[in-house]
């Protein structure tokens, strides 16, 4: 798990060298735990999530991943929900995040995404939209993350 800064006033913010905004003062800040972290490779990025996952979390973990200035030159994603459960998602929630991943397939349409999870309620939610033909980039799932890796050339 990390540590996510949320301040109460108006923060002072910088451009970081791997593409996201960091504080610079952060003593108006208070701490709160996320549920899941991002790793940063060269050609991917991977989302570790940990705990109960909320609709929230994923949304968040997707806007950070789409805001980053490395999003275009992206080859994978891998969400690992291992030491993760998620509660069912209602359509509406599944069609937020095909919206979002939607302006980025038109971005960089050459990501692939891979989902490793033993839960069912995950494991249901991807295998749904991918019958009903909501991923447009390449998808996979497996109970592994290994074989994720193998696949998608994590590095």
């Amino acid at each position: 798990m990390s540590v996510l800064c949320i301040c109460l006033l108006l923060p002072k913010m910088a451009l970081g060298e791997d593409g996201n905004l960091h504080l610079l003062d952060k003593s108006s800040c208070k701490d709160v735990t996320v549920a899941y972290t991002i790793e940063w490779r060269k050609y991917g990025a991977i989302k570790q999530f940990a705990g109960m996952v909320s609709f929230d979390d994923v949304i968040q973990s997707e806007r950070e991943i789409s805001s980053n200035l490395k999003y275009m030159e992206l080859r994978y994603v891998v969400s690992d929900y291992t030491n993760a459960r998620q509660p069912r998602m209602s359509d509406t929630e599944r069609q937020d995040i095909r919206a979002l991943r939607l302006g980025g397939f038109y971005s960089n349409p050459r990501i692939k995404f891979a989902f490793v999870t033993d839960d069912v309620n995950v494991k249901n939610t991807i295998e749904k939209s991918i019958l009903d033909g909501e991923t447009l980039h390449a998808t996979q799932i497996s109970p592994n993350q290994v074989i994720s890796c193998v696949c998608y050339g994590c590095g």
